[in-house]
């Protein structure tokens, strides 16, 4: 099974600023200042002895942002729902970082009912909510549930590519051209190189070895092509997979396994949690 503590970092490394499919800000909830702090202070190391103290403050800080964006004035009533909803999504989220899991649960369910009215305004924060949802629910065991999330956030990120595809001429390509992806694009491969990670633990929990085998095949293709990766743990997990394929038979799938840990090891790479450093 993959492990986990990479995506902890990169679920956080989100910007709090997102841009729509189409490449134009989709509303101004993303500027709002108490996202961009409450975020800043949701990726905060935790105190040991307190370790949920920085994520209660965040939600904090984002509950308070939400009473007053539904009384302000001057605003758009669908302006302020959608507002309200992404910064209800984000506190959920946090939430569900912490003890406080049904909590997290409702805000995230709740702000979906919103965002998914417009999904093309939203696609990263979506993905990553049913990704957060699905993670839930396969930690419930739900693994019905589970696949049912990550599901959903795959094929939102399906259908959204093959559209910005079509309307940049090809330039949204594969993940290996991220030179050439636009920006707007960074956070929703983010996100979907996650949904594929929970994919894999739900496969592998429901003994679904084929199905998970190609799910951490292609996580671990999208985090070496991305270079957001921990070495030492990408490397286990290629080797695991490199065992899965020994014990099917599959001899040259897994040769391959092994020499691309070979090719990765002899690069002489130095990492630090985040972007590799060559």
């Amino acid at each position: 099974a993959l492990r986990q503590s990479y995506f902890s970092d990169c679920l956080l490394a989100c910007t709090s600023r997102m841009m729509c499919s189409d490449g134009t800000h989709g509303t101004d909830a993303y500027a709002h200042p108490s996202l961009a702090a409450a975020v800043a202070l949701s990726a905060r190391e935790p105190d040991e002895s307190q370790p949920y103290d920085h994520k209660y403050a965040s939600a904090q800080l984002l509950a308070d942002a939400i009473s007053a964006a539904s009384v302000a004035d001057g605003i758009d009533a669908a302006d302020c729902d959608e507002q309200v909803a992404v910064l209800r999504a984000r506190r959920g989220l946090v939430l569900l970082e912490t003890d406080l899991l049904p909590d997290g649960q409702a805000d995230v369910e709740a702000a979906l009912a919103v965002l998914q009215q417009r999904p093309s305004r939203h696609l990263g924060l979506l993905i990553e909510c049913h990704n957060a949802l699905g993670a839930l629910q396969s930690s419930r065991d739900d693994l019905d549930g589970a696949r049912a999330r990550l599901v959903q956030a795959k094929q939102l990120y399906a259908a959204h590519r093959r559209s910005a595809e079509g309307s940049l001429g090809g330039v949204a390509g594969s993940h290996a051209d991220a030179a050439s992806t636009p920006s707007v694009w960074d956070d929703v491969e983010r996100q979907h190189t996650s949904t594929l990670f929970f994919l894999a633990q739900v496969h592998g929990h429901a003994g679904e070895r084929q199905q998970s085998a190609e799910c951490c095949a292609a996580t671990l293709q999208r985090q070496l092509d991305s270079g957001e990766f921990q070495l030492q743990e990408w490397v286990q997990n290629l080797l695991q997979l490199s065992g899965y394929y020994v014990a099917q038979h599959g001899f040259v799938i897994a040769h391959y396994c092994l020499e691309a840990v070979d090719h990765v090891r002899l690069l002489g790479v130095e990492l630090t949690w985040g972007r590799i450093q060559t």
